[in-house]
């Protein structure tokens, strides 16, 4: 009996199964695979192995040898599908396609693009795509940004064009601007009697321009006009006598000196035999010795030594906050929350909010510039609670 038995299953052989070697599927998209079981001399059963979809996602029924599997895959998840015929002896036949998953976005009109490979041990290929214009990404599921390639002229907004269209378009030029072949060309308001204001020089920028001044002449609060500065008020530029001219200053001596080549000091033009002078000693007006000081001293009741001037004390001065003095002249200075303007004279408040990087003791504070100071406050609706500005 057990010899029969082995002669019998010797002469048996497997089911037949045919079905095609390579299964095409989509995302989103239901498929059906259908294939045919054979087995003329013994009854078999048919069966999915490997590593199926989710049971939610597939369908699969049979009757009479023919077999049909049907597939919605929802994502890019590998599968491995393979079908066991097996019959009443154990005797199995596996039928494994090719599995290529198209996961192109279709209802965009992209194309999918066989890829080489036989799937390796599961038999799986994910195809390629070929996006349809305006669409780009693995699967031609992105909008394709085509301010990328789009140069706008700087703080000119750019818009893209959805897709299918292509491309983008750019914003209003600013002013200061003109438009030219989708970009913005600068216009030279300095080269344009209408547009430059400017009293003296034009400084070109890029959308506007700025007013400068000759050396001597220092620019007014209105940006544009100059005003002439007084350099004998300034620094006391001068050995002696300090006359102030239009963008400029010229230097004088005092009788019995002439002016050197430098054009600041002055030198005797006789010498003293007797007078013993600090600073200087000449022949005065009155053809007696004399001495004299330099600028910024005074002489001193024995007509001999000279001591500095306090410009600040006597008022001789044109600091509009504070005075410095120091030998033989003087400097000013601002009250904290100013700056020195470039007259070495006058103030100008300091916007701290602009100078400095967030001076606000808490990140999310506003700052609010005041006159030679600041504030921080938080933003609307809002209240400082434990370091941060926070709505109640």
């Amino acid at each position: 009996t057990a010899i029969k038995a082995d002669l019998a299953a010797l002469e048996n052989s497997s089911p037949i199964v045919n079905g095609s070697d390579t299964l095409f599927a989509f995302i989103n998209v239901t498929t059906t695979y259908l294939f045919k079981v054979m087995d003329t001399n013994d009854t078999f059963t048919v069966s999915i192995q490997g590593t199926p979809p989710p049971v939610d996602q597939y369908l699969f029924t049979g009757s009479e040898g023919l077999y049909s599997f049907t597939w919605t895959p929802t994502s890019h998840q590998t599968v491995s599908l393979q079908f066991l015929a097996t019959d009443s002896r154990g005797a199995p036949t596996l039928l494994h396609p090719l599995v290529r998953l198209c996961g192109c976005r279709l209802d965009l009109n992209a194309t999918c693009v066989d890829v080489d490979g036989d799937g390796g041990a599961n038999k799986f290929l994910i195809q390629d795509c070929m996006c349809a214009s305006g669409y780009g990404g693995t699967y031609c599921s992105m909008d394709v940004d085509g301010c990328i390639d789009l140069d706008c002229f700087p703080g000119v907004n750019c818009t893209d064009k959805p897709a299918p269209l292509t491309g983008a378009t750019c914003g209003d030029c600013p002013i200061g601007t003109v438009a030219s072949n989708e970009s913005c060309i600068d216009v030279n308001e300095c080269n344009n009697n209408a547009t430059n204001t400017c009293e003296q020089n034009c400084v070109n920028t890029l959308g506007s321009f700025t007013c400068s001044c000759n050396s001597g002449f220092t620019l007014n609060k209105d940006g544009k006009s100059c005003d002439d500065v007084n350099e004998c008020d300034e620094s006391l530029p001068c050995h002696q006598i300090c006359n102030n001219t239009l963008g400029s200053f010229d230097c004088s001596c005092y009788f019995g000196f002439k002016l050197e080549f430098d054009g600041v000091t002055c030198r005797p033009t006789s010498g003293c035999m007797t007078l013993i002078c600090e600073h200087l000693c000449a022949i005065g007006q009155t053809g007696q010795e004399a001495c004299f000081c330099n600028q910024g001293y005074a002489l001193n009741l024995n007509n001999q030594n000279c001591s500095d001037v306090d410009e600040c004390f006597t008022g001789n001065h044109n600091c509009q906050q504070n005075c410095i003095n120091t030998e033989g002249s003087f400097s000013c200075s601002c009250l904290t929350g100013y700056a020195l303007n470039a007259d070495r004279t006058t103030c100008d408040d300091m916007n701290e909010c602009f100078s400095l990087h967030n001076p606000c003791p808490y990140a999310t504070q506003i700052c609010f510039n005041t006159v030679g100071s600041f504030k921080c406050d938080c933003p609307a609706n809002t209240y400082l609670i434990n370091g941060t500005c926070r709505s109640q």
